[in-house]
């Protein structure tokens, strides 16, 4: 796995990475110019440009869909060993115990053992508020 993440730090235009740690860690590990990497946050929270947007304008980062207004956001390859089940459990509590109007949003390609996540959302009290946009 060493050997392919170096090799792809290498063919990559330009990194995104989550802290300030992990472009630390791929410039020591990997010997990564610092101008290819770019800290992005995970996340994302308002600014002024978007508050001044109507909300039904919004689009979400993973897809051209109406965004939510508050949303839980997973992006990787909907599969089993991902705990995604695990994920629209919490989701759920969240909605019942705590009544947050969150919507989630599973971004990404279908993988190994698909099928019980769709079991588990086509079942789920909220499905209505589960957004599949898949995978550009």
């Amino acid at each position: 796995m060493r050997y392919t993440i170096k090799k792809s730090c290498q063919w990559a235009k330009s990194i995104i990475a989550v802290s300030n740690n992990t472009k630390l860690d791929l410039m020591r590990l990997y010997n990564v110019d610092s101008k290819k990497v770019q800290v992005i946050y995970e996340g994302c929270g308002s600014d002024k440009k978007q508050e001044t947007r109507d909300k039904g304008s919004q689009t979400c980062l993973v897809s051209h869909v109406p965004c939510p207004e508050k949303y839980l956001l997973f992006i990787g390859r909907l599969e089993e060993r991902k705990n995604i089940v695990n994920i629209i459990n919490a989701f759920e509590i969240l909605k019942e115990q705590y009544k947050i109007p969150h919507k989630l949003i599973l971004a990404g390609k279908l993988g190994f053992g698909y099928k019980k996540i769709e079991d588990k959302i086509a079942n789920s009290n909220y499905r209505q508020d589960i957004i599949r946009p898949g995978f550009r």
